[in-house]
């Protein structure tokens, strides 16, 4: 892999608009690494605040509804910078910071990275770098929060 070009202007408002994506550094206080929710006690903590403040009246109904959103934010930022501009995100669990912000009935997350510099690929190399890409995100990202989720609480894991 390598370097590509950074996003354009129009690239990073699509992205950084209606996908939501940003810089860790500018994210909301209501958040932490994606890391450190793969600690069950953290976890918990973490769902024992957010459930009264969404409405949810189980453990498991706000691992499900967190899981969901952070699923969402994640995978359309990452494939939609994929698909359409050729350029790779690194969404891993030490890059990615998983906000919980909800306010007045609506979530109002967005999918903030420490890093959101694009990666491309070298000619011929668009298969093994797609499969870096989206293996990034759903195995090594997306997996483990959803195990851990199924632990704490028993929500299915897909």
């Amino acid at each position: 892999m390598s370097l590509a070009q950074a996003f354009s202007e129009p690239e990073w408002a699509l992205l950084s608009g209606a996908l939501r994506l940003k810089h860790a550094v500018d994210r909301d206080t209501r958040s932490l690494p994606a890391r450190a929710l793969l600690d069950d006690e953290v976890c918990e903590q973490l769902l024992a605040a957010l459930g009264p403040i969404i409405g949810s009246p189980t453990q498991a109904i706000t691992a499900s509804l967190l899981a969901k959103r952070f699923s969402f934010l994640s995978t359309g930022a990452c494939l939609y910078a994929m698909s359409v501009y050729d350029k790779g995100l690194i969404l891993s669990l030490d890059n990615s910071v998983i906000e919980y912000a909800h306010d007045d009935g609506l979530w109002t997350s967005s999918m903030s990275l420490d890093d959101v510099t694009p990666v491309g690929y070298e000619p011929g190399t668009r298969e093994a770098w797609r499969e870096v890409i989206v293996g990034t995100l759903f195995r090594d990202l997306l997996q483990p929060l959803w195990e851990t989720f199924n632990r704490i609480t028993g929500i299915s894991r897909r």
